[in-house]
This record gives structure tokens, sequence and C-alpha cells, in this order.
């Protein structure tokens, strides 16, 4: 039972550094940008929820905080569930420019005629 733990631990690690590739390759600098948006939303989040809630861990006259830290990887259920698009990290994080591609593929297809009357064969269209 060991080992399977294992291979599966190492198996969650691997989809993170992988995912963590594609993710920074697909968003430069998305770390930082996690930080920043940490930092500025972690107090009024928490204000939020202990507004909402009435949570809040005191105990006579004392008041614990309890520490928030960001950190690197993602929860093992969700690199098990990861698992099963290995290999595609590229075409999910780029969703939005495989779309535009499809689009204007369409929209080259339908108006190709117009296109090719206007600059000849210098568009380089053919279907």
């Amino acid at each position: 039972m060991a080992d399977a733990s294992r291979v599966a631990d190492r198996a969650a690690e691997q989809a993170d550094i992988r995912w963590g590739k594609a993710l920074e390759r697909a968003s430069p600098s998305i770390s930082d940008t996690v930080q920043r948006t940490f930092k500025q939303w972690n107090t009024i989040l928490r204000d939020y929820l202990r507004s909402e809630t009435a949570l809040r861990l005191t105990t006579g006259g004392d008041s614990q905080s309890v520490p928030v830290k960001v950190v690197g990887g993602m929860p093992r259920p969700f690199a098990e569930v990861l698992r099963q698009f290995e290999g595609l990290e590229w075409l999910l994080l780029n969703r939005r420019a495989v779309e535009a591609a499809t689009s204007g593929t369409r929209f080259i297809e339908q108006y190709m005629d117009s296109a090719q009357e206007a600059w000849g064969d210098e568009l380089g269209l053919q279907m």
C-alpha cells in the first residue's frame, strides 16, 4: 500500500511540475500575479468572511489569527483528475487562442473568394 501511495505522490508531483511549466508559458509571471492578488484581497476576504459567518478565534480576551499563505502546486485529488489530460496542458491553457484560430479559419473559409479577389495569389490560400 505504501508503494502505491508513493507512486501516486510522484505522479501528483510530476503533474504539478508539468502544469506549473505550462501555466508559466501560457501566462508568463502568473506566480507574481497570484501573490499580488493574494496580498490585495487577503484582508478584504478575511473581513468579509468574519462578518458573514461571525467566526472569530477568541478565548476570553485573547484572539488568534489564522495564517494564510500561498504555496505552489495543486491539491493531490486535483492533480489526479488532471492526469487524464496529460500532454494536453498547452491546449487547455491556450483555449482562447485555439478558439480564435478556429473562428479566423471559418471566417477565411467563408470569405475566401472575396479575399482572393482582393489579394490574388499573394493570399496563399488554397483549399
